[in-house]
């Protein structure tokens, strides 16, 4: 099926560069990072899954802020501004979408964003 998403295809591209390099930085014992689609009448979601280290739950919060690195036992030694999920999450507002995650630490993350669809 397909459908149309208006969207700064440079920006977008940066969005999934990002979540899907930061599932491969922060997983670095994992085989595999799993992206996917998922349509609905109004919005496409997409979700990036990495197997890796997790987010504390206490810090997921903050994940989005400016320069905020969460504080695990092995991210220390993850070369990183923290700056990635900032813009990541202000691009995709600016496209009318939402972007948010649900890890477990431990046992990985998977991060979403929505784009809303163009109705034909």
């Amino acid at each position: 099926l397909k459908v149309k998403v208006f969207a700064d295809k440079a920006r977008l591209h940066q969005v999934l560069v990002n979540l899907i390099s930061n599932a491969i930085k922060y997983s670095p014992d994992a085989d595999n990072v799993f992206v996917s689609a998922k349509l609905d009448l109004s919005k496409v979601t997409i979700s990036v899954q990495d197997f890796g280290m997790g987010i504390p739950q206490e810090e997921q919060f903050r994940i989005y802020e400016r320069f905020f690195r969460a504080k695990g036992k092995k991210e220390g030694n993850i070369p990183g501004l923290g700056l990635g999920l900032f813009i990541s999450s202000e691009i995709i507002k600016q496209h009318g979408g939402e972007l948010w995650v649900k890890s477990k630490e431990g046992a990985g993350s998977t991060f979403y964003f929505t784009l809303p669809i163009k109705q034909m």
